[in-house]
């Protein structure tokens, strides 16, 4: 089983990228991060170069480019953020666009709202971990209501953890239990 972590914090905490890959070493998954803090990821432009010039590949040639192929062709797709103003960070939401690639410029029905055709039949099940510093329901709400409609938009399964500042080690065992789950033949 493969994932791929995408790790959009702004910088290094105790929740990283690392922990999350050793949580799911040991549950049998092969796992590629890429840490975009310590990448050059350039945002999407909305160009289209991925619909009409580069069929299904991101024309910005940089270290993001490699983030629509993985996440088409990983069993988990896996966003690690702070939550901001109840969303990704700008970090984690500039990486995340950059699978514009796997969607066509065309439409269809999907649960009775329109949405991008996907170029690829194969749906990664997501995993979105967000930080706090401490709770704020307001924006758990907000990001639990952004990742439900994202893995709307993949048309897939998701799972979304928000962690607070200082409960870190009883959250990963709430994540490495969704990822035992999910090893276990739940994909």
């Amino acid at each position: 089983m493969h994932a791929y972590m995408i790790d959009g914090t702004c910088k290094k905490r105790e929740l990283s990228s690392e922990t999350i890959a050793a949580v799911l070493k040991n549950n049998g998954w092969n796992t590629r991060m890429l840490t975009v803090r310590n990448a050059s990821v350039l945002p999407c432009t909305a160009c289209n170069g991925c619909s009409e010039r580069r069929i299904g590949e991101c024309v910005i040639q940089d270290d993001g480019a490699e983030i629509a192929e993985h996440a088409a062709t990983s069993d988990l797709f896996i966003i690690l953020s702070e939550v901001t103003f109840g969303g990704l960070s700008s970090l984690a939401k500039r990486a995340f666009e950059r699978t514009l690639p796997n969607i066509l410029p065309y439409f269809t029905m999907y649960r009775k709202e329109l949405h991008h055709v996907l170029r690829y039949p194969r749906r990664p099940h997501m995993l979105f971990l967000g930080w706090l510093p401490e709770p704020d329901e307001q924006q758990e709400i907000l990001f639990h209501r952004f990742t439900e409609r994202s893995a709307v938009n993949f048309m897939t399964t998701h799972k979304t953890v928000v962690f607070h500042g200082c409960h870190i080690q009883e959250q990963l065992e709430e994540v490495s239990r969704e990822i035992y789950q999910l090893s276990g033949g739940g994909l």
